[in-house]
């Protein structure tokens, strides 16, 4: 797949984007001078995957918690908290899971609020 191996060889440096073989300043310019979309296609096929993933999470808790079903939504909170963590929103994951988590009154030693509680310890530092 030959595109796939041009977007291997493209790094991203504190000075924007570098391509191997070109040196001049006209092929570099901070991510921040491209709209989101194009940060997003020079990130790869696995950005487009995590946008899939995020917005299966998030409609996976506005399910749950239409259904009233807490111990769901926990689950696709931690799910999303996980991704967001990778992507770097580490205060937004940590939001979210952080109220979800704060619902429960009992069952802390349940498998899945333990998790939950070792997850939010992760993200508070």
């Amino acid at each position: 797949m030959p595109g796939a191996l041009f977007l291997e060889e493209v790094r991203l440096d504190a000075g924007g984007l570098r391509y191997p073989g070109f040196h001049s300043s006209r092929h570099r310019n901070s991510p921040e001078e491209r709209p989101e979309q194009d940060r997003a296609r020079w990130r790869g096929p696995e950005a487009k995957i995590e946008e899939e993933a995020e917005k299966c999470f998030r409609q996976a808790m506005e399910i749950a918690g239409r259904q009233q079903a807490r111990l769901l939504e926990l689950r696709a909170a931690m799910s999303l908290a996980r991704l967001l963590e990778k992507q770097g929103h580490r205060d937004e994951a940590r939001t979210i899971l952080a109220e979800i988590y704060g619902w429960f009154t009992e069952g802390f030693d349940t498998a899945d609020l333990k998790d939950a509680k070792v997850l939010l310890d992760e993200l508070a530092t």
